[in-house]
């Protein structure tokens, strides 16, 4: 190897040392902050995936609880419609007899 070789061997091992070994320090420490920032959001997404699914989960046991509410009141609704329909019924029937009654005196 000439002394120029040599030279010029030291002065790329200067310029790389000098100029591209610190921007890759601070590549890598800049890659080990945004990894740490990655590792913290997939926390927090976490922990908003677990709120939504205890949100969800109350959600569904809310409307179960109101699906059966309404199930009690269309229960009761249809059993006061039943005895209303029977009353309605023999209000019907006691007209028509009474009609029959008054009219057939009338025409006899």
């Amino acid at each position: 190897m000439t002394a120029q070789e040599t030279l010029k061997e030291n002065a790329l091992r200067k310029i790389i040392q000098e100029l591209i070994i610190p921007d890759l320090n601070k590549i890598r420490t800049d890659m080990s902050i945004i990894s740490e920032r990655i590792n913290n959001l997939d926390t927090k997404i976490d922990g908003l995936d677990k709120r939504v699914e205890s949100f969800r989960n109350e959600f569904k046991s809310e409307l179960s609880h109101l699906d059966g509410k309404i199930d009690s009141l269309d229960d009761k609704i249809e059993i006061r419609l039943n005895s209303l329909d029977e009353k309605i019924n023999l209000m019907n029937k006691f007209n028509e007899k009474l009609f029959e009654a008054v009219f057939h005196k009338e025409i006899k």
